[in-house]
């Protein structure tokens, strides 16, 4: 297909146009969008994190940690010598996946321990990052 000269000089004007107001509008505006993204990123992932650690800990059922559940009775039925791939749908990880994670969910006796365990892993890790991010910082 061959277009004419001018279409494709009027395309090339269009994208220098275009990439010129771009650059003019990061310019003036960018750290600006920056920082109110940033935010609304915070905001999002403070909530979508809350709501996770709440179904970690206190919601029953079905919903309520899923993949922990799986995994614990997957780590539990595989040192009960239980065919947990046989058995669960849910055991795909390879075998050395339940012997690394005896130490956090093997001798736990319960899954509302096990979840109460990992929820205060969880907080233990994360303040310990924060602190290790602010002296990082700070030097």
């Amino acid at each position: 297909m061959n277009l004419p000269q001018s279409t494709i000089e009027d395309a090339s004007a269009q994208v220098s146009t275009g990439t010129a107001a771009l650059e003019a509008f990061w310019r003036r505006r960018g750290p600006l969008a920056l920082n109110i993204a940033s935010v609304v990123l915070a905001i999002a992932a403070g909530v979508w994190l809350s709501y996770e650690f709440w179904r970690l800990l206190f919601q029953r059922g079905e919903w309520g940690a899923i993949d922990l559940a799986a995994r614990y009775r997957e780590v539990q039925g595989w040192f009960a010598g239980i065919g947990v791939y046989w058995e669960y749908s849910s055991a795909v990880y390879p075998p050395a996946t339940y012997a690394m994670l005896w130490p956090l969910l093997g001798w736990v006796p319960g899954l509302g321990m096990v979840r109460w365990l990992w929820g205060a892993l969880a907080v233990v890790v994360a303040v310990h990052d924060e602190a290790r991010e602010r002296r990082h910082h700070d030097r």
